[in-house]
């Protein structure tokens, strides 16, 4: 386990909480809020090394329920002044942000159930862009997603059986395979 703990509360707390340990003994070191309150803010979060990703799946920026993402990054210590990150074609109830995942310098973020695609965001010197929206045919999903390195996976919800296999080659992500979820067939 690292020196920092995140807890981050319900929709309706909207806080994320910070501990770090010192000596051995946990402390509360710092709250992440947002001024907009009712966005949803915490209720998913991610975090690598000194880049924390936090969901506001209900940010209603462009429309109601479009969503947005905070990334921070700790320097000294501190988790500084976020980064608000939208999708490009932001529009309501995509719920952009309802999962996130973070490896390096890869951000993925999906909406919930069939309202929405994944989005990839890297990062270019100290700021984060959208650089791919990751489809297949039709398909929508990105209710959960998962990234590590080079490899993303995105599930449409976990019942319908389906989980994307996404792989990154030079700065592009192809999608290589599908995988059946676990889910699908009941408890393991």
């Amino acid at each position: 386990m690292g020196d920092s703990a995140f807890v981050s509360g319900s929709n309706n707390i909207e806080t994320v909480f910070i501990f770090r340990r010192v000596e051995g003994m946990w402390v509360h070191s710092q709250n992440l809020t947002t001024a907009n309150g009712g966005d949803s803010f915490g209720a998913r979060i991610a975090v690598d090394d000194d880049i924390l990703v936090v969901g506001a799946h209900a940010d209603d920026r462009f429309g109601h329920l479009t969503g947005a993402i905070y990334v921070y990054t700790r320097t000294e210590g501190v988790w500084g002044q976020p980064q608000k990150l939208t999708a490009s074609d932001a529009s309501s109830f995509k719920k952009f942000g309802w999962s996130v995942s973070v490896s390096g310098d890869t951000i993925i973020v999906g909406g919930e159930l069939l309202s929405t695609t994944p989005y990839i965001f890297t990062r270019m010197g100290a700021n984060w862009r959208e650089s791919q929206k990751l489809t297949v045919d039709n398909n929508k999903f990105g209710e959960s997603v998962a990234i590590d390195g080079d490899v993303a996976i995105a599930s449409r919800d976990l019942s319908s059986g389906k989980l994307f296999v996404f792989k990154r080659v030079g700065d592009i992500w192809q999608h290589t395979q599908w995988l059946p979820s676990p889910a699908a067939d009941g408890p393991v």
